[in-house]
């Protein structure tokens, strides 16, 4: 333990930066809707003049340059992809167009009985997470 440590002082300290934060997101949020809606209509314009409507978009104000980007968010029909694996898999390997990613379900997992977990165990490794805290001010609760 640290000398002289004052968890008080931490947990009143720690309280006001999050405060900040949250007035801080806020303004940004607030900031960037201003910025959006400013240049709303040269955004639509530049992003319907490509061929999909995604992408980095560039727009020059006075000395400035706003960077708009658009992510392209890709999601693939599970069901799908695992019939088209078949039936690639009929003539050549499916590997070469398709990556298959196995996975379990943790609480899955925990209520399977011993005999099967015992067939799965070899192929699981447990790492630690990203370690958090909370701080509670019994007074508060």
């Amino acid at each position: 333990m640290i000398p002289n440590f004052n968890i008080e002082q931490h947990y009143n300290d720690l309280r006001a930066v999050q405060d900040e934060i949250a007035v801080l997101k806020k303004r940004e949020g607030s900031l960037k809707k201003d910025i959006t809606e400013n240049y709303d209509q040269m955004i639509e314009m530049s992003l319907a003049s490509k061929d999909e409507p995604f992408g980095k978009v560039r727009i020059q104000d006075g000395g400035y340059e706003l960077h708009y980007t658009v992510p392209k968010k890709v999601e693939w029909d599970q069901k799908r992809l695992a019939e088209i694996r078949e039936k690639i898999a009929e003539h050549e390997n499916p590997d070469i167009y398709i990556t298959t990613k196995y996975s379990v379900s943790e609480a899955s997992f925990k209520s399977w009985p011993k005999e099967v977990q015992d067939t799965f165990i070899d192929a699981r490794t447990v790492k630690p997470g990203s370690s958090n805290f909370v701080i509670i001010n019994q007074e508060e609760v």
